[in-house]
C-alpha cells in the first residue's frame, strides 16, 4: 500500500506506520496474500488438473 500510494503520486513519501494508523482509524484490516507452493493431499495434482480444465471450459462456453 505504501508503494502504491507513492506510486501513483498521492504522497510523496509514506511511513508504513502512516499507513497502518489510516487503516486502524478507518477501521479496516489489511492482510497479506497467502499462497501456498505445495500440497500435503495425495490427490492434489489430479485435483489441481481437474480445476484447469473445469475453469478452461467455464470460460469457453460459459457452462
Amino acid at each position: 500500500m505504501k508503494e502504491a500510494a507513492e506510486e501513483r503520486g498521492l504522497v510523496p513519501s509514506i511511513s508504513i506506520e502512516t499507513v497502518r494508523g489510516i487503516l486502524d482509524e478507518a477501521q479496516i484490516t489489511y492482510q497479506h496474500t497467502k499462497t501456498w507452493k505445495e500440497s500435503t493431499d495425495p490427490e492434489f495434482e489430479v485435483k489441481k488438473n481437474e480445476s484447469n480444465r473445469f475453469t478452461k471450459r467455464l470460460q469457453q462456453t460459459g457452462v
